[in-house]
């Protein structure tokens, strides 16, 4: 249950104002509010993009604020599973009145109608599917934004499968031992009109290939400067650069052998008669088999050895540019020296 505030609070309606271009307006808000575990079949897959870039909102928010929102893209798939892919900040304000408990709420609404216009210009199967906020609890006035998310200035389209706007909740605390990351729908109460509450639904972070090796990429990047920092302080090391990125292709390379291992005796149990094969996952095996078409082994290893000499090339490249730059730096220097004895 949500603290117990003024009614005038959950029957408040804002005035209309003239909007000029680019205003913060007005939305409306509803009543009271609680949470509830939901019976729905819809989940909730989250891509890693999604909370990163809800942090870094966190992180960059104005002063004086106590949290950040902003949209949620996505689509439905498999009938009852939500893709979330990507979401973006809006502006808003959150400002309580003195002396009563009132809060008046705007929000940036042309904003998120330009972002929403170009995202879709990228990826036009991504729509609006819900909004984000950071915090631990839903506030009274998270009630406003759902609601006007549910409306049609939001560019929110109702179909069977996702009837209301999805609410991402995301925690920021930081002395949690894991992130809390949840994910709501809005249902209006029938005995009671102004009664609305927030049903949790089952969520989970689903990550495309290119995705997971960006969060290798960060983890490796967070374990080099964690070597570095204590470098600087006098303590041990436990292993170089060189050793982590060695660390991590061997790592790729042992879950992909696994994943080799695993297949090759699903295909012999099948084969064998000791399991029935599920042809969906022979269509998966035999989409990846057929992804890249070699001949022969030597077509194979002319492909690597090429790979191989192109990575070499740009590393060669990288080191020349570097070296031209230092040489560069070098050749300023001494022209400057020049210049100021003369």
């Amino acid at each position: 249950m949500t603290s117990q505030k003024d009614e005038s609070l959950m029957s408040i309606i804002l005035n209309a104002q003239p909007t000029e271009e680019r205003q913060k307006q007005h939305i409306r808000m509803p009543a009271k509010c609680f949470n509830t575990t939901s019976g729905t079949s819809l989940t909730c897959r989250i891509h890693p993009v999604v909370i990163l870039t809800i942090l870094d909102s966190y992180v960059r928010r104005p002063d004086g604020a106590s949290r950040s929102i902003g949209t949620l893209l996505g689509y439905v798939s498999d009938g009852n599973n939500l893709d979330i892919t990507d979401c973006y900040t809006v502006i808003h304000n959150e400002a309580a009145g003195e002396g009563v408990s009132v809060m008046d709420v705007k929000m940036d609404q042309d904003y998120h109608r330009a972002m929403c216009k170009l995202k879709q210009t990228k990826s036009k199967k991504e729509g609006v599917v819900g909004w984000w906020s950071t915090g631990t609890a839903i506030p009274d006035s998270s009630v406003i934004y759902h609601t006007w998310y549910w409306g049609k200035d939001s560019n929110f389209v109702a179909t069977q499968s996702l009837p209301s706007p999805v609410h991402l909740l995301v925690s920021t605390d930081v002395t949690a031992p894991e992130l809390a990351i949840k994910t709501f729908v809005m249902q209006r109460s029938e005995p009671i009109a102004d009664l609305v509450s927030f049903h949790e639904i089952p969520r989970e972070i689903r990550a495309f290939a290119p995705e997971r090796a960006g969060l290798a990429m960060l983890q490796r990047a967070q374990r080099e400067t964690d070597a570095e920092v204590a470098k600087e302080m006098g303590e041990t090391v436990g292993k170089s650069e060189g050793e982590h990125s060695m660390e991590g292709f061997q790592g790729a390379v042992s879950n992909l052998v696994s994943l080799l291992k695993t297949a090759q005796a699903y295909v012999r149990d099948v084969r064998a008669g000791k399991r029935t094969g599920d042809p969906e996952v022979g269509r998966a095996l035999t989409k990846a088999l057929c992804s890249e078409c070699f001949n022969n082994v030597e077509e194979f290893e002319g492909l690597c050895g090429n790979g191989m000499h192109d990575t070499l090339m740009v590393v060669y490249l990288s080191h020349l540019t570097q070296a031209q730059i230092a040489l560069a730096e070098k050749i300023t220097e001494q022209v400057a020296a020049t210049v100021v004895d003369a």
